[in-house]
């Protein structure tokens, strides 16, 4: 089975807050199971995040419910499975850092298989 891999990396702004919104599409005509769905906490140190992450087919059929999670430094997550359908799928994931740190790295990685 065709595996597809996408890294999703963002930064905090000056309020210790993220946001964002990419979009997954797997190719051709058939929908995709994500089992590897992860998050890593880069930098700075002695840092959490708290946060949610959302990932469905834009007209919301399947439509899969957010998930949410906590993170700190250097720890590296899995949240869970996905199943999405043919065409635009979306990925959201916000949050918050505690203590507000801005220019805080988290990583998402993105494995799905058709």
């Amino acid at each position: 089975m065709p595996t597809i891999t996408k890294i999703i990396e963002v930064t905090t702004d000056t309020k210790g807050a993220y946001y964002r919104k990419d979009f997954f599409n797997p190719p051709g005509p058939f929908g995709m199971t994500v089992k590897g769905l992860k998050a890593e906490l880069l930098s700075p140190a002695d840092t959490t995040i708290t946060g949610t992450i959302d990932f469905s087919e834009a007209d919301s059929n399947p439509h899969n419910h957010p998930h949410d999670f906590k993170i700190s430094t250097g720890e590296q997550i899995s949240l869970g499975e996905w199943k999405l359908g043919a065409g635009k799928n979306i990925l959201v994931a916000s949050g918050q850092t505690s203590p507000v740190q801005s220019n805080t790295a988290v990583r998402f990685e993105v494995r799905g298989t058709i």
